[in-house]
């Protein structure tokens, strides 16, 4: 944090000092700054940390800023070798990296169980990964392996009522309706007005002669 907040306060002081002389960095780094604050977890919205998948709304900025930095390069990017255009050499070059960096993004966004099967795998400890991959896989009618996620999720986050609803009505599907009893009665304990949860267990207790 302490890094970050030098950082911030270096590239910020920097920006400034060069205003006069090259207001496009200025104005570049303050979209990026000013778009990227409710996004960044300061101010929080859903059980994300950050909002980092709205990051392409802030770095409309920092192209901005490299835009016409570029245009202060002109005396390079005006090189040519054998009548060869630079730019055109060094543009295919990005084009090339980005559509295989494209490529190999889009294998993870085939479906909801792909994307979250991946998150899982990259961040195993997260518990929003957890939970995601397995409504996923519920949704899949993958019950057991969901039941699973749910667990390792319950395991990260034991307080979050979410969690132990969606385990409810996994062990449900399985035939275990006791034990999604359970589930459910600490999903309200921990959240007295989820409305699901208290349906589920209304209708679990019927089914027992409650």
């Amino acid at each position: 944090m302490a890094a970050a907040i030098i950082l911030l306060a270096a590239v910020t002081g920097l920006v400034v000092w060069q205003a006069r002389r090259e207001p496009y960095l200025l104005v570049g780094w303050l979209w990026f700054a000013g778009t990227l604050f409710p996004v960044s977890g300061v101010m929080q919205a859903g059980w994300q940390g950050m909002a980092d998948r709205f990051l392409y709304v802030p770095s409309i900025g920092l192209f901005v800023a490299f835009a016409f930095a570029l245009r202060e390069l002109k005396p390079i990017w005006d090189f040519r070798l054998m009548n060869f255009d630079l730019r055109f050499a060094l543009a295919l070059v990005l084009l090339a990296i980005l559509s295989a960096r494209t490529a190999d993004q889009v294998r993870h966004w085939q479906d909801s169980i792909t994307l979250w099967e991946h998150t899982r795998l990259v961040t195993p400890d997260n518990f929003y990964a957890r939970f995601s991959y397995g409504a996923a896989l519920l949704d899949a009618g993958r019950v057991a392996e969901a039941a699973e996620q749910f667990e390792r999720a319950i395991e990260l986050k034991p307080d979050h009522p979410f969690g132990h609803y969606e385990l409810g009505i996994a062990r449900r599907e399985q035939g275990r309706l006791d034990e999604a009893v359970v589930s459910w009665s600490t999903a309200l304990r921990l959240a007295p007005e989820y409305k699901q949860a208290r349906l589920a267990l209304a209708e679990a207790q019927i089914r027992r002669g409650e």
